[in-house]
């Protein structure tokens, strides 16, 4: 007997429910539920909550949407906990179509959790895998990393709407501006670091940066959020999980019109498509700029669509580079797409 629990984390505490197998749509304002602490503990009592409605004689499965540090968290002291549970974690606008689809009308985290159970029964995600230690730091550092270059471009725009001359306004955001430059230099340090301690992530970083366009932080951002390029078995998947895929809209007789799905990782795609606009301009001599080209002038392409399938086609390439540990070469770049 299968059994899906459904986990709504917050900051503090989390709501989880009980769906057993018999358990339907109709049944929703029934299903048991219960909150508990976002601590070993409360997952100590969570554990006993499960044997209590029966999960001492059922195989029992957790699913919950993606909430940052507080579900990775979470999915930490489950495992800890009891294996067998092997959380997965959903994309909370999965989580948010499957809601509405059942037809709720409030959003509580005791409808959430009840919802989530349901969506795991009839959904079976698979087990949340977490990436390597070394990619979790890598992550951690990039996003940080954004953080402060955000902050540090602020405080520039800040710092010319300022008056000239004596300000002690003018004078604190200087200040805050060479701190940002030291703590980006500090952080600079701790990437080199982390790449001169993990010797298959410094040999990958190298070869990603040997594609027109891809360049130091191109290569990091989709290393950190993208992961390990090579755990894809196709290389759909990695597009779409960059949110980089085109998806076709189509009904009845109308042809309707291809868009590009943006369900996926926002930095890593920005990032992208930053990398395809040097790669694709008109001077560049390499396979990238040609397919730009093609797609302009033979297939009627406009230029963002043509840019957007070149920085699709730059992972596409990173990917293979990553499988094969070969640096890119025109002709490679050919047969990998």
């Amino acid at each position: 007997m299968e059994v899906w629990s459904g986990i709504d984390v917050s900051k503090d505490f989390f709501d989880a429910s009980w769906v057993g197998p018999e358990t339907g749509v109709e049944d929703f304002q029934k299903i048991p539920h219960a909150r508990f602490e976002l601590s070993r503990g409360g997952v100590q009592k969570y554990g006993r909550w499960l044997k209590q409605q029966g999960g001492a004689n059922a195989s029992v499965r957790v699913v919950m949407e993606a909430t940052g540090r507080y579900s990775l968290e979470l999915q930490v002291f489950l495992v800890a906990q009891q294996p067998t549970l092997a959380p997965a974690i959903v994309n909370p606008k999965q989580a948010k179509h499957f809601h509405q689809s059942l037809g709720l009308r409030n959003k509580t985290d005791q409808v959430d959790c009840r919802a989530l159970g349901l969506m795991g029964k009839g959904r079976r995600p698979r087990p949340y895998e977490p990436p390597p230690a070394e990619y979790q730091q890598l992550r951690e550092l990039m996003r940080q990393r954004r953080d402060f270059i955000e902050i540090r471009v602020a405080q520039r725009q800040r710092l010319k709407e300022l008056p000239k001359g004596h300000c002690p306004t003018r004078n604190l955001t200087q200040a805050h501006l060479r701190k940002l430059d030291q703590l980006l230099k500090r952080l600079d340090r701790s990437l080199n670091k982390l790449l001169d301690a993990s010797p298959q992530l410094a040999q990958d970083f190298v070869l990603l940066q040997t594609i027109p366009g891809v360049g130091r932080i191109v290569a990091l951002t989709v290393l950190a959020e993208l992961g390990d390029l090579r755990r894809f078995t196709r290389s759909r998947q990695v597009s779409a999980m960059a949110g980089i895929s085109p998806y076709n809209h189509q009904s009845g007789k109308s042809p309707g019109r291809s868009r590009l799905d943006k369900n996926g990782h926002a930095e890593a795609r920005s990032v992208l498509y930053m990398a395809a606009l040097p790669a694709a301009r008109k001077s560049a001599d390499n396979h990238l700029a040609h397919t730009y080209r093609h797609l302009i002038d033979d297939n009627d392409k406009c230029k963002k669509q043509a840019v957007v399938a070149v920085a699709r086609k730059i992972l596409v390439i990173m990917r293979a580079l990553l499988i094969t540990q070969q640096p890119y070469i025109d002709d490679f770049a050919k047969a990998a797409s």
